[in-house]
Parts: structure tokens; C-alpha cells; sequence
């Protein structure tokens, strides 16, 4: 019996795999996404795809952005280049944007 728990285990690994990239395919093809925070939460808008960059813009919680690109940034997190309403944009961290 110990000899089929991996391959169960392995099965199960598959099948979330499989999810994940099925999110990760739904979040790649967002054209709109929705900043994430406690109500009235100030989200810093990087300059470019990393924590490290500076963050000339913000914006509130709540706040409705148009999705413009994605990529991978240097820290291994996915971010989006966002545009605001306002003209403003830059780059957020999947942390804090609801991307649909």
C-alpha cells in the first residue's frame, strides 16, 4: 500500500497543476482587474515590475483599472501594467489587483 500513496499523491499534484494553469491562463487574458485592500486602503502603482521601483502613483482599494500587459517580475511575482480612468498608469502586483 505505501507504493500507491505516491502515485495517488502524484495524481493529486497533476490535477492541481492543472488548475493552477488554468487560472494562471484566465488571469493572463484579464482586460480589467480591481485593486485589492481594507476599504479606503491606499495601493502603490510601481514604475516598473518590482517592489524596489518607485511608486509615483497610488491608488484606493476598490478602484476599477484597465489590464494593458502582464509579465514576470525579478522578485518571481506576476504583476500587471495598469492604465487608471484618470490617465495614470503602472505596474501592480497580482497581490493586489482581482484581475477579470
Amino acid at each position: 500500500m505505501t507504493s500507491a500513496e505516491p502515485a495517488a499523491s502524484s495524481a493529486n499534484t497533476a490535477e492541481n497543476n492543472a488548475a493552477d494553469s488554468a487560472s494562471a491562463n484566465a488571469s493572463a487574458s484579464a482586460t480589467a482587474g480591481e485593486l485589492l485592500g481594507p476599504p479606503g486602503a491606499q495601493i502603490d502603482v510601481y514604475a516598473s515590475p518590482s517592489t524596489s521601483a518607485n511608486s509615483p502613483h497610488y491608488g484606493i482599494s476598490g478602484d476599477v483599472v484597465t489590464i494593458v500587459s502582464t509579465t514576470q517580475g525579478s522578485d518571481g511575482n506576476t504583476w500587471y501594467r495598469v492604465k487608471f480612468d484618470s490617465g495614470a498608469s503602472g505596474w501592480i502586483s497580482a497581490s493586489s489587483l482581482y484581475a477579470y
